[in-house]
């Protein structure tokens, strides 16, 4: 008998189920609308009941009945166990840690003390980050002049801070020529597109990413960054979620989606007085700070990655004393620390990954394309990760 997962319905109704299956790579397979060809366990989306009630009563079989998508993975971890099978899926990270550790910083403009104590405190703790690095610099003088009013971009004058960042193993990133999210497409290409072409001028390399000015997210910039052809991007400010693939109109878009915690220190940018002192008040540290530790305690807890967000204009300047005990915990904890661009590669190495189970008496036999691989088993309260070859057996009665 052959285990996988039959997914049932419209797809506009189902693709928070498929974004989650992918995500699992558990296998699985989309049939439409047609209710025929079931499997072990199968997921139906919005059907009517009379269309169903034929299906209920087969055993060795399990239907989880959805009148709205409600993706969730400790359904099918149940569903799963009650047919006495552990429910497995591929393993979120390239070795058996418990998440990664992803340090985001948008360089709205170049604040050369800021960005220096940030790079003095991640080469410190040896953690690696990605730099979005906005061109215009016009957010430096945004409140003065407004947008798209600087005639001489700001950071080419002041790029030898970034070079010496990037030589120490950090990546740069595209964060727009003008620090701005536009509503039509064609200006948030070009957006996108002048501030790759300084990248290249400037250090002479090939942006793979792109993180929206001001955490702004809209269809004409998915399109456009789909058309830049990226390798990710990170746009999403949320409380943490997995490497996924935006849907747009039901279409799947060909970029990466990393999104990163929605706490940062930007979230006190309220604060700043007439005088655009840019500083962030002691007890304001300390609640971010705060937060950070217990963000972290979570994503371990759920395994997910941790991504937090920093700006050298406001965080930067006590970056030393407010990152230490951050990147401290990420060391004690043994936490992975990956770029943008490196984590955005294994996700993607990770999709080639093709796992196909059988389960003849009490033993499961399982095949993967790509090996030796990671997979997380869970069957009741137990949790387990065990190395896949390129055929596996398990014993059920363990």
């Amino acid at each position: 008998m052959e285990v996988y997962i039959s997914l049932f319905g419209k797809r506009k109704k189902v693709l928070g189920w498929l974004r989650l299956l992918e995500q699992e790579k558990i296998p699985f397979r989309y049939k439409g609308e047609n209710l025929n060809n079931f499997s072990v366990v199968n997921i139906l989306i919005s059907f009517p009941s009379k269309k169903i009630k034929n299906f209920l009563k087969e055993e060795g079989k399990v239907y989880i009945i959805e009148p709205e998508p409600a993706p969730s993975r400790e359904k099918l971890i149940r569903a799963f166990n009650s047919l006495n099978l552990p429910y497995f899926h591929s393993w979120y990270y390239p070795t058996n840690c418990f998440s990664v550790f992803l340090f985001r910083v948008d360089v709205d403009y170049v604040d050369s003390e800021g960005l220096e104590n940030i790079f003095e405190i991640t080469k410190k703790f040896n953690i690696k980050g990605t730099y979005f690095i906005n061109i215009s610099g016009e957010e430096e003088f945004d409140e003065k002049i407004g947008h798209f009013k600087l005639k001489t971009p700001t950071t080419p004058q002041r790029k030898e801070i970034l070079q010496k960042i990037l030589l120490e193993g950090n990546e740069i990133a595209n964060h727009g020529y003008w620090h701005y999210v536009f509503k039509d497409f064609k200006e948030n290409y070009q957006n996108i597109k002048v501030c790759n072409l300084f990248l290249k001028k400037l250090f002479e390399i090939r942006n793979k990413g792109f993180a929206a000015p001001g955490g702004e997210i809209n269809s004409s910039l998915i399109k456009a960054i789909n058309q830049a052809k990226l390798l990710y991007s990170s746009n999403e400010l949320t409380e943490g979620k997995f490497p996924y693939y935006p849907y747009i109109q039901n279409t799947k878009s060909k970029v990466l989606e990393i999104p990163v915690y929605y706490f940062c220190d930007a979230s006190f940018e309220f604060l700043k007085n007439e005088k655009l002192v840019r500083t962030i008040p002691l007890y304001c540290q300390d609640i971010l700070r705060s937060f950070y530790l217990k963000y972290i305690k979570q994503q371990i807890n759920n395994n997910k990655p941790i991504g937090i967000l920093a700006h050298p204009h406001l965080i930067g300047k006590v970056a030393k004393d407010f990152f230490g005990p951050i990147f401290k915990e990420i060391k004690r904890l043994k936490i992975p620390n990956y770029t943008f661009e490196e984590f955005a590669n294994w996700w993607k190495q990770r999709e080639k990954i093709r796992i196909s189970y059988k389960k003849v008496g009490a033993q499961l036999f399982i095949k993967a394309n790509h090996y030796p691989v990671l997979i997380e088993t869970i069957y009741g309260k137990k949790k387990s990760i065990i190395t896949i070859n390129k055929r596996s057996i398990i014993n059920l009665r363990k």
